[in-house]
């Protein structure tokens, strides 16, 4: 039981640091560093494989799958490689079945955050041909996986 107890504190100390520590880079900077993105992925495996195999392999794909599934946004130049790492990070932390709730969160909370951006800024025509207008998407990415898991962890707002 104490076993338990300490690995779930750890699990949600390194949620919470990690998600923290890359939302506010992302608003800083404009940027997740590729140290702090492989030590999500790294902890999230280590955490993972902590609890198993079978845990360790859904770890592995789920990083696959959120690397995967954003190459497509990142590809036309729609959020940066950082992002895709941190979205990759977060599936390697909560695994394969977390991806569809974690892209819903992050997909919703995004749009949310480009909408109340393109309302705040003056000439955003302008801005937008311009590429001069970004929002940081790796906040949407870290805010989503706070939501999916500790708000709606059995799927029941999104639906799955």
């Amino acid at each position: 039981m104490n076993l338990l107890l300490n690995e779930s504190l750890i699990f949600n100390f390194f949620v919470l640091l990690f998600t923290g520590s890359s939302m506010s880079f992302d608003v800083t900077q404009r940027r997740i560093p590729n140290w702090l993105n492989l030590a999500g992925i790294g902890g999230g495996m280590v955490l993972n494989l902590w609890k198993g195999a079978p845990q360790f392999f859904d770890s592995l794909l789920g990083c696959g799958a959120g690397v995967g599934i954003l190459l497509i946004p990142f590809a036309f130049g729609w959020l940066g490689a950082g992002d895709v790492k941190f979205f990759g990070a977060v599936g390697a932390i909560f695994g394969l079945s977390w991806i569809p709730r974690l892209f819903f969160y992050s997909s919703v909370l995004g749009l949310a955050s480009a909408l109340i951006s393109c309302a705040a800024t003056r000439g955003i025509v302008k801005q937008l041909f311009k590429g001069t207008l970004t929002i940081p998407y790796g906040v949407s990415i870290g805010l989503g996986a706070l939501i999916a898991f500790y708000l709606d962890s059995q799927g029941k707002w999104a639906g799955f």
